[in-house]
């Protein structure tokens, strides 16, 4: 801003005359005045947005409320017809009338039934019949009334007419639910649509301000960069199509869902342009929610779950196609709970129930020297998650003692680097004892052995299978790639030994978590390449060993299309024979174990044929630290 001021002062005195000068300052002034209307008019589009969503809202909680009034009415008819149903079925059981009995002496009967009977009297007997006029002793007076079975035939008619008019009325009320739901599902959609547009205009509008407070360049004159400005920050894309879908109410917390903080990475340089990040990121994940199936994802999973009952997980080609779209959230500790349970079941049934709490006990790992690895590798684990922000977080007890036990269940690995993030991805679905066994499970079942030993051999072999899979999958970036004498396995090697946990979107890895449970180590390999073929149009236009590092170092960051990279990953990419990998894997880790005989042997050669240095008698340090490292090798 203070930049425009100068520029304009140096218009102004460039004036020769005061016609002029009083011409530049109308314009300044008009567009000052035009400036604040439309900033004005932003903010109160911005109004109206906020208040049409709380009317939408206001009206969705009505239409539900309607929906269970309605619900509660037809349970009331249904009980109504339920009772008149059990009415009509007993009137038309009825048992047949009970046999003739002769009728007291001197009864009143109806003479005028057909027969010999009246009212199931026997009128053989001494009766006096209803139109003749008694003799003898007064006549008691057990009338059986026969307008009885008239009023019950009355009644049953009634019965029926209001049945049928129940039936039509419940007919009804269900088509109102149904347009009612339609109705809503409307409704939701033009919230959503909304939503997403006051995102947008909140983005640019910050923006605005923002480019307002940015010196000019390359002489380009106030007004003009103003107007250029105001157009860009009112322009809205209005011809997206809007598909019905539920959202969250638009607010912007420190922490998505997973603990994992929505501004970290962001490389913004004041609170404006992060705030109007925030706003486009939200707006992005509304219209991504608004392109889903038709069917919710969730009500798949839940139809999965019905018809699966308390049954173990079996991997089927229907679960498998699931997984790959994604497990939701209220889902996914379930599912990954019934994989780990799958590599490990036998495992937990042979040490027993409480084999983690015994690992626990102090004396198993006081002396361990992975114990003071692990302290100082807590903090260091997932820093932008706030279950692991500081030592008073509830994730680092936890992801403590998982370690621990760890590293004294397997001596031979103990701790490295890597295995923190593994614990604490697991954490965040699993209790402590189910993410002591998913390290179990991913660290001696899914990974190949020596992953994550002292040599790494495991994991060099796969950075060598990897490069050739790319020279097949896409040959002209490998090509490119070469001739740039780029190591892609200076990026790659994290994104193999953390499972896609450093620097990559928080849905994106667990995504990648999912199919890696579910399906096995080659799912790394999958989503390796789908990331290097997303960016390969991209990768090939640069040229220059430092360009490309620098873009590979960043690009794990931008692998926010989870749809598109799950595309390439299993369809894309296809065939991907695990057969095939693993022939790979025991040619190079051949290749790998022969490299490091021979790196020993020339260690070894070195040390034993190196002079010692001796000065005035004394001993140097190098050679008391070769002297030392001999007696390692003794």
């Amino acid at each position: 801003m203070f930049l425009i001021y100068f520029f304009f002062s140096l218009q102004f005195l460039e004036c020769k005359t005061d016609q002029e000068k009083l011409l530049i300052l109308q314009r300044k002034n008009k567009q000052l005045v035009q400036l604040e209307q439309l900033l004005r008019e932003l903010q109160g589009d911005r109004e109206s947005i906020k208040e049409q969503f709380r009317s939408c809202e206001v009206e969705v909680m009505g239409l539900k409320e309607q929906v269970n009034m309605f619900k509660e009415l037809i349970m009331a008819k249904d009980e109504i017809v339920m009772n008149l149903t059990s009415r009509v079925y007993e009137l038309e059981n009825r048992t047949p009338a009970e046999p003739m009995r002769p009728a007291p002496h001197g009864a009143i009967v109806d003479c005028n039934q057909s027969g010999d009977q009246a009212n199931g009297y026997d009128l053989t007997s001494d009766t006096t019949c209803g139109n003749s006029t008694s003799t003898g002793t007064s006549l008691p007076k057990t009338i059986v009334d026969i307008k009885e079975v008239d009023k019950l035939k009355d009644s049953l008619q009634a019965y029926e007419t209001q049945n049928k008019f129940l039936n039509k009325e419940i007919l009804e009320l269900n088509q109102l639910r149904t347009n009612d739901g339609i109705r809503e599902k409307a409704l939701i959609g033009q919230n959503t649509e909304m939503e997403a547009s006051y995102c947008r205009i909140n983005s640019k509008y910050l923006l605005l301000l923002k480019e307002l407070k940015a010196p000019q360049r390359d002489g380009v004159q106030a007004d003009d960069l103003i107007s250029r400005l105001l157009e860009d920050a009112i322009a809205s894309d209005s011809s997206t199509a809007v598909e019905s879908a539920r959202t969250e109410p638009t607010r912007f917390e420190e922490y998505d869902q997973y603990g994992f903080s929505v501004t970290a990475g962001d490389d913004m340089d004041d609170t404006l342009a992060s705030r109007a990040a925030q706003f486009q990121r939200r707006s992005d994940e509304i219209s991504a929610k608004m392109r889903d199936m038709e069917i919710s994802l969730s009500v798949k999973w839940e139809n999965y779950f019905v018809n699966r009952g308390d049954r173990d997980l079996i991997k089927t080609p229907e679960l498998k196609s699931l997984v790959r779209q994604g497990i939701p959230h209220e889902f996914r500790a379930h599912v990954w709970k019934g994989c780990i349970d799958s590599f490990v079941k036998k495992d937990r049934e042979m040490y027993g129930a409480s084999y983690y709490m015994k690992l626990l006990d102090r004396k198993k790992y006081q002396h361990s020297p992975a114990v003071k690895q692990i302290e100082l590798d807590l903090l260091r684990t997932l820093p932008n998650n706030q279950h692991y922000l500081n030592l008073d977080s509830d994730g680092i007890p936890k992801l403590r003692k998982v370690l621990l036990a760890y590293s004294v269940h397997n001596p031979m690995i103990g701790y490295c680097q890597g295995l923190n993030r593994l614990a604490a991805i697991a954490l965040l679905y699993l209790n402590e004892e189910d993410a002591f066994w998913c390290m179990i499970a991913i660290i001696e079942y899914i990974m190949p052995p020596d992953y994550y030993s002292k040599t790494l051999i495991g994991s060099q072999t796969d950075q060598r299978v990897f490069k050739e899979l790319l020279s097949e999958k896409i040959p002209r970036l490998n090509a490119h790639l070469d001739r740039e004498n780029v190591d892609l396995s200076l990026v790659t090697f994290n994104w193999f030994i953390t499972i896609f946990c450093d620097n990559i979107p928080a849905e994106t890895m667990l995504r990648v978590w999912d199919t890696f449970l579910f399906e096995g180590n080659k799912v790394l390999f999958r989503f390796g390449l789908a990331f290097f073929k997303y960016h390969e149009d991209k990768l090939l236009q640069m040229t220059g060993y430092i360009e490309i590092f620098n873009f590979l170092r960043q690009m794990p960051s931008t692998m926010k299309d989870i749809k598109s990279l799950s595309q390439i990953a299993f369809h894309e990419l296809n065939p991907f024979p695990r057969r095939h990998i693993n022939n790979k894997r025991q040619i190079h880790r051949a290749q790998v174990l022969h490299e490091l005989e021979e790196l020993d042997a020339i260690r070894e050669e070195f040390v034993t044929t190196r002079p010692s240095v001796v000065v005035d008698g004394v001993m140097s340090d190098e050679e008391d630290d070769y002297a030392v490292v001999d007696a390692i090798g003794n």
